[in-house]
């Protein structure tokens, strides 16, 4: 009787709380693994064609600009990058286009990344929402439009996407 208790015990204590928390992550919130669900549809819905891999999307046949998206526990980063065909690199204005590129934008930052590499980045810091997400797209892209224009300036080359 004792030793039938005892494994009741066992059972209560020792299994069941694994039986549980398995249940609770399949019924919970979904997989860190589909965080990108939501994100893929609604670019490929904008004409996007997308790829996931690592753990991050990549749009391929970009309609304006090349994106890859990482997530993170505070929301998703957006990165491009741009070549252009210059050896102004270092170049007294380069620092004025960056500050003045940077001093313009609500969403997004740029920089020079390596090997005369143009980065733009964006941070959409929510959950996704179809609203606010395509509000946020438009900006990192007008954003992205403005700052090519500039750099485009600058280089005195059209941008090469990456």
């Amino acid at each position: 009787m004792k030793a039938a208790f005892l494994s009741c015990l066992l059972i209560v204590f020792v299994l069941a709380p694994t039986c549980f928390l398995d249940a609770q992550e399949e019924e919970g919130a979904p997989s860190e693994e589909l965080w990108w669900t939501p994100y893929v549809e609604h670019l490929n819905s904008f004409g996007y064609e997308t790829e996931v891999s690592e753990g991050r999307i990549l749009t391929l046949i970009p309609p304006e600009h090349n994106l890859w998206l990482e997530h993170s526990e505070l929301g998703v980063l957006t990165t491009t990058f741009y070549t252009f065909d210059s050896g102004n690199a270092n170049d007294a204005t380069l620092c004025e286009t960056i500050n003045t590129v940077n001093s313009n934008a609500v969403v997004s930052r740029t920089f020079m990344g390596e090997n005369e590499t143009l980065v733009i980045e964006g941070f959409y810091a929510a959950e996704y929402d179809r609203d606010r997400f395509a509000a946020f797209l438009d900006k990192l892209h007008a954003e992205m439009t403005g700052a090519l224009m500039a750099w485009s300036n600058w280089a005195e080359s059209e941008p090469t996407i990456e």
